[in-house]
């Protein structure tokens, strides 16, 4: 890879750029529908405590290129944290140059440093090249299922 990729913590003058993101990431899944406002305001949140929740972005060239969502939080089970991520992409550009290994790293680092002891996301069935770059990354597949019901 010839290009310089930095990773750094997203700020709130990033959001436009994370809502174009997200976007990009929404059309690939099935189970969510784009709302930029919503996404705008999720961000804000996750932005909001830098304790337990991080976005994490990689640039190039003076231009966000990825990134990555941890939340942390508490598992009766593993008797500490859990770091959840997600939110996880790389501009389709930029796919296959390390860019998001080195994403998935930033985020598990931060997550080592804040003692998770248990690292979690979820990953759409269907995207079988998603879920070699999971391996590839030490990552392998549970058998819980994930399910979700809108409260509306």
């Amino acid at each position: 890879m010839s290009e310089s990729i930095t990773i750094r913590f997203a700020d709130t003058g990033d959001i436009p750029v994370l809502v174009r993101l997200l976007t990009e990431l929404i059309t690939l899944e099935s189970d969510f529908k784009e709302n930029p406002e919503r996404m705008a305001q999720g961000f804000q949140l996750l932005l909001s405590d830098p304790n337990t929740r991080r976005v994490f972005v990689a640039r190039t060239k003076g231009k966000v290129v990825g990134m990555c969502t941890g939340q942390l939080f508490p598992s009766s089970v593993e008797g500490g944290l859990v770091l959840l991520i997600e939110d996880f992409i790389v501009h389709e550009s930029m796919r296959s140059r390390g860019v998001g290994k080195r994403l998935i790293q930033a985020v598990e680092h931060w997550g080592r440093e804040k003692g998770a002891k248990r690292f979690q996301l979820f990953a759409d069935r269907d995207k079988a090249r998603a879920h070699q770059f999971y391996k590839q990354q030490g990552w392998s597949e549970s058998s819980l299922t994930y399910l979700f019901k809108r409260p509306e």
